[in-house]
């Protein structure tokens, strides 16, 4: 029986690990970049040293949670900065633990208030 899931499109760029002759190459499927500038992509990464590669990586985290918290901000746009923040926490770590984070700020909230 097929699942929903075989029915969707592959539409992501899917990286392969495959070996030939003892050599690790690294392929996309089912990418929409051209295949020369997809095999120009895969070499710069290949020769790039492990410091770019990690500095590639911190930028690419980065514009995603840019991006996400820009779409956050269209989404919500009468929201405080701290609402959309704890929106983003909420997609990545789910509703219980922002539950829990939004119940321990209005807490240190309420105690910062007191203490005023």
């Amino acid at each position: 029986r097929k699942g929903a899931r075989d029915n969707l499109p592959h539409q992501s760029s899917i990286i392969q690990m495959t070996s030939t002759y003892g050599i690790n190459t690294m392929t996309t499927a089912h990418s929409d970049t051209h295949h020369d500038a997809d095999r120009i992509q895969m070499q710069l990464l290949r020769h790039a040293g492990n410091t770019r590669r990690v500095e590639m990586a911190i930028e690419m985290t980065r514009f995603a949670l840019d991006s996400a918290t820009l779409a956050l901000q269209r989404r919500y746009p009468n929201e405080s900065p701290q609402e959309i923040a704890l929106r983003l926490f909420e997609q990545r770590y789910g509703t219980q633990l922002a539950d829990r984070l939004r119940d321990a700020l209005t807490v240190s909230r309420t105690d910062h208030d007191i203490v005023s």
